[in-house]
């Protein structure tokens, strides 16, 4: 765990914490001094010899006021030391986090990243504030009373120090033990943690299906991930209790057989009775401390559990970042060249040899059936993921070979699961641009039809629109967004029109923003809705990884191809109004 912890630090202060390990080291060789420094004086007692006994109270005296010292010392360094490690491991945490590609957060993922970014460096710094400590000096002290046991006699010296690396061997073999029963926990733990939030988030749906609220039968995946949890802490606390049993069994068996050794000893008459005494005190002294080893062996195999989250999640891949950048372009056109993609090596391919060319300033609405790819060709251009082959330029140049700041500035995103951070509605549009005045907030606002929003709250653009924006409507939310993305006044725009029927200002909203935008941005829109469709500079139709038809909606629909037969499957149904979806 040490190991591990170091390769997370800078190497300077790396070497400070080696210096920390070596003064509570240190502690504990005097901690051992003082205990031996007692027997000492027990023995003199025993001998009448009180000048050896005075001698013994004061080196015993100036060994607890040094070991008193220290062990403040040692204290207040570990809480120091904690808290360092819980920085830099924050610090790791959030250098690694804005750099992975956006495609990497999901629910499940920003859960795993909360839980080790909340719960696992508070446990490791925990851990080497409450446990480290203890522990180095638990292993220190013993071993500096086996040699002075060594240097009063040497077989029952040696016999404390050959049972050394049998308390070792038995505590190794209990948190070997423990450590698959750990593992098994952790997991079972963040599958419990996935699933109540689930269960937590989805309240309207699981109630609507009989799965919760008075009365209900429960959610089953819920209940199935807690059952795996119990069962899993049940052979966890089963292990660690087996792995303290093997080690006390050892350790009072070696303590045992030093007490059996100096008795015959002395029945033999090799050993003076109050040097056995002596002795048998000082092997008390030796195997009090090694009783705790094994279950601190628990808590920092744990500890390193955690740890591990917190190194794989800081070893995961980052967006990768051009040596040297190249300036950002003059014109903002897109260009698909030859692009395939897939979302991992086992998953087939979505895109292969995929071409596009969106000329700047233009509208292009991308249709095609559910599950072709719309959605992810907007989020390529954004490089929520790299393309597999092939590449997409931005008026010319490569996204991978720009800034990736630089090419987030020039993109505004609308998609269809908007989130509003908990603050202000007026907060929440000037994210767009900090900078704009009230009269451009204003002018959007009645752009995105915002100020049918401003007017209805009870404060106005002061009005809170609470966690994820769960105080307005979606439609609202989405008007929110749409401002946001005006705001921002950002070259290129990608935007996802919502799938289910959108309300009258929402629509409104989304004809002005394009309108507003076409000429002067690069428009690419996931286009659902029947007016988006036909203001289109170019429709391009999407199935099985190609481009299948491209060109306007009256050049689609008097080719009578794949475009114009979607057309009409959707449209010949019942009468369609002006503003109705029409593209799932």
């Amino acid at each position: 765990m040490i190991a591990t912890l170091l390769q997370l630090d800078e190497r300077a202060a790396g070497a400070k914490f080696w210096r920390f390990i070596i003064c509570v080291a240190l502690a504990g060789v005097f901690q051992g001094l003082v205990l031996g420094s007692f027997i000492a004086v027990v023995y003199a007692l025993f001998i009448a010899d009180r000048h050896a006994a005075l001698i013994g109270c004061l080196c015993l005296l100036a060994g607890s006021l040094v070991n008193g010292i220290l062990q403040s010392w040692v204290t207040m360094r570990g809480f120091n030391e904690a808290m360092r490690i819980m920085v830099v491991m924050h610090r790791r945490l959030g250098e690694q986090l804005v750099a992975l590609p956006l495609g990497w957060f999901t629910s499940r993922t920003t859960g795993f990243a909360s839980g080790v970014a909340v719960r696992g460096t508070l446990f490791v710094a925990q851990t080497v504030m409450d446990l480290l400590v203890p522990l180095i000096i638990n292993i220190i002290t013993p071993l500096t009373i086996a040699l002075m046991s060594l240097v009063l006699d040497w077989r029952i010296g040696g016999m404390l120090l050959a049972g050394a690396p049998l308390i070792w061997l038995a505590a190794r073999w209990g948190s070997r033990r423990n450590a698959a029963g750990q593992e098994q926990l952790h997991v079972t733990s963040r599958q419990t943690d996935t699933r109540l939030l689930e269960f937590i988030d989805h309240q309207m749906l699981l109630r609507q299906a009989g799965l919760s609220g008075p009365g209900s039968k429960g959610y089953p995946p819920l209940t199935e991930a807690v059952d795996r949890q119990w069962q899993a802490t049940v052979k966890a606390l089963w292990s660690s209790v087996l792995g303290l049993i093997a080690q006390s069994v050892v350790v009072q068996g070696i303590y045992g057989l030093v007490v059996g050794v100096a008795v015959w000893l002395t029945l033999s008459s090799q050993l003076d009775p109050v040097w056995a005494v002596v002795l048998i005190g000082l092997g008390a002294q030796f195997i009090g401390p090694l009783k705790i080893l094994s279950e601190m062996g628990t808590a920092f195999k744990r500890a390193q559990i955690e740890l591990n989250d917190v190194t794989r999640l800081i070893a995961l891949p980052v967006l990768p970042e051009a040596a040297v950048p190249h300036a950002m372009p003059a014109r903002y056109g897109l260009s698909f060249e030859h692009v395939a993609f897939r979302y991992d090596k086992n998953a087939p391919w979505l895109f292969r040899d995929f071409n596009l060319a969106i000329a700047p300033g233009s509208l292009t609405a991308l249709v095609g059936p559910s599950g072709c790819g719309k959605t992810t060709l907007t989020r390529l251009v954004a490089r929520f993921w790299d393309v597999n082959l092939g590449r997409i330029t931005l008026g010319g140049e490569d996204i991978r070979q720009l800034r990736h700041a630089d090419l987030m500035n020039a993109i505004s995103l609308v998609f269809q699961n908007v989130y509003l951070f908990d603050d202000t509605l007026e907060a929440n549009v000037r994210m767009g641009n900090p900078e704009a005045s009230e009269a451009q907030l204003q002018a959007v606002a009645d752009l995105a039809c915002v100020t049918e929003i401003v007017n209805r709250l009870p404060l106005g653009w002061h009005s809170p629109v609470g966690e994820g924006g769960r105080l307005l409507s979606g439609g609202e939310r989405q008007r929110v967004s749409i401002a946001r993305a005006l705001l921002k006044n950002a070259p290129v725009l990608l935007l996802d029109e919502a799938t289910a029927a959108q309300d009258p200002l929402t629509g409104m909203a989304i004809a002005r923003a394009i309108n507003t935008l076409k000429g002067r941005a690069t428009v690419m829109v996931i286009a659902h809705q029947l007016n988006t469709v036909k203001a289109a500079d170019q429709i391009v139709f999407i199935d099985g990884g190609q481009v299948c038809e491209q060109g306007t909606h009256q050049q689609l629909i008097n080719r009578q191809g794949r475009y114009a037969r979607f057309w009409h499957s959707h449209i010949s149904p019942p009468p369609m109004r002006h503003n109705e979806e029409i593209f799932p």
